[in-house]
């Protein structure tokens, strides 16, 4: 499910242990989808038992499932088990990564002055192991818990920083990842040029090493630019291949933020019908989510086109 992302190396499993082959997302999606329930309650009972190493691996084992359903009220609870059961042991490195996550998770759900302070104590960590891969992770996850508080210019000095960390990596995915991120946090302050030079040299990188889902994420923020800047039609061609992308990834978090802008631009291109239709979709995406906000203020738009007023949230999202 997140096959660019940081190898977790695990111990052998005990005698007798025969692991499941999982070869394939669809795979994967339903292995989580059948042992999600289980999987938390072995995080639990590996805590209670005082299994600390595994309440540990648990929580970063789930970790994208969890953020691509924006489950966040699973994954909080996850992150908060697996802090304890880093501050258990004497390894800075799990304890700087578990502040990492539990600040990140907590800004994704509005706890902002809890999640920032746990993400102080990551950079604080980060800076004593002295060691760039930690380092770029915290600026990584300061850049997203800004976003989610309006702050774009923090966000993209946090993202800079992520960019200048993963160049000297040695590692493409990851600073064409940076240069998404930074890219959209541009976007958002409406430095459309910069923006559009980080998408535009970070896109053949994920073409080149199969990264679908940094692929998406810099054709949606191609389309911010767009919508921006008065091109519609550009826009809705550059939101209809990021939903693609992202429905192919199972990124139903992204899936929702994309219709929502693709309807935008197809509304601004004077189609009202196309447009109700995907913001519906939009609307029950963030619902489900638990992002009321967002879903109350697609409502919103949506009670402003006649054939949806009044219409409840009950269908799913086609």
């Amino acid at each position: 499910m997140h096959p660019h992302g940081k190898v977790i190396a695990l111990p052998a499993p005990v005698p007798g242990c025969v692991p499941e082959q999982v070869a394939t997302q669809a795979q994967a999606w339903a292995w989580f989808q059948r042992e999600q329930a289980c999987a938390l309650a072995a995080q639990r009972a590996a805590a209670d038992r005082r299994e600390h190493l595994a309440a540990w691996l648990l929580m970063r084992s789930l970790y994208p499932f969890h953020h691509l359903t924006a489950d966040m009220r699973n994954h909080v609870e996850a992150c908060r088990t697996a802090l304890n059961a880093a501050l258990s042991q004497n390894d800075p490195t799990l304890q700087c990564d578990a502040h990492r996550f539990l600040g990140e998770a907590l800004c994704g759900i509005g706890r902002h002055d809890e999640g920032m302070e746990h993400l102080h104590t990551a950079l604080t960590t980060a800076r004593h192991l002295d060691d760039r891969s930690y380092l770029s992770a915290t600026h990584h996850a300061f850049a997203l818990a800004w976003e989610h508080q309006g702050r774009h210019d923090e966000a993209l000095r946090s993202a800079t920083r992520f960019l200048r960390l993963a160049a000297l990596s040695g590692n493409p995915v990851l600073e064409a990842r940076a240069r998404s991120q930074a890219g959209r946090n541009a976007a958002r302050l409406g430095r459309h040029d910069l923006a559009v030079a980080h998408c535009r040299a970070a896109l053949p990188v994920h073409r080149e090493y199969h990264d679908r889902d940094g692929e998406a994420n810099s054709l949606f923020t191609l389309g911010l630019t767009a919508l921006d800047t008065g091109d519609a039609q550009q826009a809705a061609t550059h939101f209809q291949a990021a939903l693609t992308l992202f429905r192919t990834q199972a990124n139903t978090s992204m899936q929702a933020d994309t219709l929502d802008r693709f309807a935008e631009a197809l509304h601004a291109g004077g189609d009202r019908e196309q447009a109700g239709d995907l913001w519906h979709d939009a609307a029950v995406l963030y619902h489900q989510q638990g992002r009321h906000d967002d879903a109350t203020r697609v409502q919103r738009r949506l009670n402003g086109l006649s054939r949806f007023h009044g219409v409840p949230l009950t269908e799913s999202a086609r």
